[in-house]
């Protein structure tokens, strides 16, 4: 490992070598969320010239977005880290994965990242548990990337309890065991992870690892429907339509159908199609219905290839051409 990269491994998480300039910061993250990367520059030049890890990380960001600089950008996020800032030295880790402004040194990675996983880190011991699982990086036992994950859970990383709790209902790295499925999503939903929060409403759906309870899983899918996630958003449709876990109402069923399916979500478009055809929330509208019947078909769902086909018996030739076109013309694969 090189010297410098050595040093990091056991300098970050020290602390900051320069008091904050929060407002500088502050200024310099909005301007580069405008896309105006020069102006955040100079927001951070004297930060830099007081070698300070923020602005050096702030700065080593700005110069990565262009490859020219992808030297100066390592160069930056290391001096950043050897001040102590763990989100530089685990980009560094990354950096030398991939070999961005350096030469790729996996060895180089992995030492970095258990530099930063022995102190505790939750977003390094979440990066490496994924290169042992991805094959990336060699794990050095069968539970090594699944002791991480659970490490990294225990310092904040939420992400890293919904892929256990996956692996628990799949089977997968950990033997199968609903139970703890369930718990590993619940905690994890716990702290806001909006993926988490969707599987832990399916389990309530289902019954999986828990006594099943509709109620609950309205509120979960609620909670990954507000995050915008379309297969809670089309589930929480399902149950308004069915009243199940919650008040029957087949208009909230159709917002809720709707914004799933601006996401491409085919089951959301034939639930639609279904409620326009059968007139369930105003008067029949078979065009529509068409519309979103072909619409999910295009997608690949067959059974509202069935369910248009059947619909364009009852339609004028005139009505389905013009559906067709609609159909045709909102149809995007992405």
């Amino acid at each position: 490992m090189h010297k410098s990269l050595r040093l990091i491994a056991t300098l970050v998480l020290a602390g900051l070598a320069t008091p904050a300039l929060a407002d500088a910061i502050a200024d310099a993250e909005a301007a580069i969320l405008a896309g105006d990367l020069a102006a955040a520059e100079a927001m951070v030049a004297p930060l830099v010239a007081g070698n300070d890890a923020r602005g050096l990380y702030t700065k080593a960001r700005i110069a990565a977005t262009d490859p020219a600089r992808a030297k100066e950008a390592t160069d930056l996020y290391r001096q950043a880290a050897v001040l102590g800032h763990a989100d530089a030295a685990l980009t560094l880790a990354m950096r030398a994965f991939k070999g961005e402004g350096m030469e790729a040194n996996p060895d180089d990675t992995r030492d970095l990242l258990q530099g930063l996983a022995d102190q505790r880190y939750g977003r390094a011991e979440l990066a490496l548990a994924n290169m042992y699982l991805s094959g990336d990086l060699p794990a050095p036992g069968d539970t090594a990337a699944t002791d991480l994950l659970e490490r990294a859970f225990e310092d904040g990383e939420a992400e890293a309890g919904y892929l256990l709790g996956t692996f628990r209902l799949e089977g997968t790295w950990l033997d199968a065991d609903p139970a703890l499925a369930f718990s590993w999503f619940d905690a994890a939903a716990a702290l806001g992870h909006r993926a988490a929060a969707e599987k832990l409403a399916d389990c309530y759906l289902s019954g999986t690892g828990v006594a099943a309870d509709p109620e609950a899983a309205a509120h979960w899918y609620g909670e990954a429907a507000k995050a915008g996630l379309p297969n809670a958003q089309a589930q929480l449709a399902m149950l308004h339509a069915e009243g199940k876990g919650v008040t029957r109402d087949l208009f909230a069923a159709a917002e809720l159908y709707k914004l799933a399916a601006a996401q491409n979500h085919a089951e959301a478009m034939l639930a639609l199609g279904g409620l326009y055809a059968n007139g369930q929330i105003g008067v029949r509208d078979r065009v529509t219905a068409f519309v979103w019947y072909r619409r999910a078909s295009l997608l690949g769902l067959d059974a509202a290839a069935v369910a248009a086909r059947e619909l364009a018996k009852k339609m004028k030739k005139a009505d389905v051409e013009k559906a067709e076109s609609i159909a045709l013309e909102a149809y995007s694969p992405n």
